[in-house]
């Protein structure tokens, strides 16, 4: 998938480096703040396949285009991590606030690599 997994790779070293020199004490993050973003990334996953967007994307990078079931799969799957990991945020679960770092650099470095255009 080349460079979109770059972009996600990059979202995760900055999620890591966040997390690790973050301080532990969670109580100023507000989850229903990260609760509200899942929630919006999920309509924009329902717009982006109603729209077959994950046909069009793949060719701005030069790869094929994935099928529908291979975007559902891989959209699903990050939706029920999302979600899981908000439920670890409002429980102060440590390793649930990586999740949600991730959640936040990816869309921070990725929308604003796709608005230069």
């Amino acid at each position: 998938m080349g460079l979109p997994v770059v972009i996600l790779n990059v979202g995760l070293l900055v999620a890591l480096i966040i997390w690790f020199s973050f301080k532990k004490d969670y109580s100023h993050v507000n989850p229903w703040l990260y609760l509200s973003g899942v929630f919006i990334q999920l309509t924009h996953f329902l717009e982006e396949y109603y729209t077959r967007f994950y046909e069009r994307l793949p060719l701005l990078f030069d790869a094929r285009p994935w099928t529908a079931c291979q975007f559902l799969t891989f959209n699903i799957i990050w939706i029920i991590i999302f979600c899981i990991s908000v439920i670890g945020v409002f429980k102060k679960i440590h390793l649930s606030f990586l999740i949600m770092w991730f959640f936040v650099s990816d869309e921070t470095i990725i929308f604003p690599d796709f608005t230069r255009q």
